[in-house]
């Protein structure tokens, strides 16, 4: 497990008053044992680390499983200074253009539209 969510409690067209709706991601760079799982043993392995974790006991009544192999950008080490180093080429070379999204400052929907946001008022700066 790599990431848990108390989705129920982000959307409360999720909630009910008996149960909990849990998102949890699995896998990372370097790290593709949930790939190699099938659904019935990668659900096995995550109910065991959220009963480690968080102290979940019951089992889950429904599931619902999306693989996405390389769906996320993983970021090494001097990342942000080559992000640096692209916007300042941009800035140098292409005046007014900008870049945003998973690949430059943040993978998340709201780092995405921050970074959108970002970029806009910069655009409209320049002119």
């Amino acid at each position: 497990m790599t990431a848990c969510s108390w989705a129920s409690a982000k959307w409360p067209h999720w909630q009910t008053n008996d149960h909990v709706l849990l998102r949890v991601s699995a896998g990372k760079a370097g790290d593709d044992r949930a790939m190699h799982m099938d659904d019935v043993k990668l659900v096995h392995e995550l109910h065991g680390e959220l009963e480690e974790a968080v102290g979940v006991t019951d089992g889950p009544l429904a599931t619902r499983i999306a693989r996405w192999p390389r769906s996320f950008p993983q970021y090494t080490v001097g990342h942000l200074e080559r992000v640096a180093a692209i916007d300042n080429g941009l800035a140098r070379e292409t005046p007014g253009l900008f870049v945003a999204g998973a690949a430059y400052r943040g993978v998340g929907i709201p780092a995405c539209i921050a970074q959108g946001k970002a970029a806009a008022a910069k655009a409209r700066q320049s002119g």
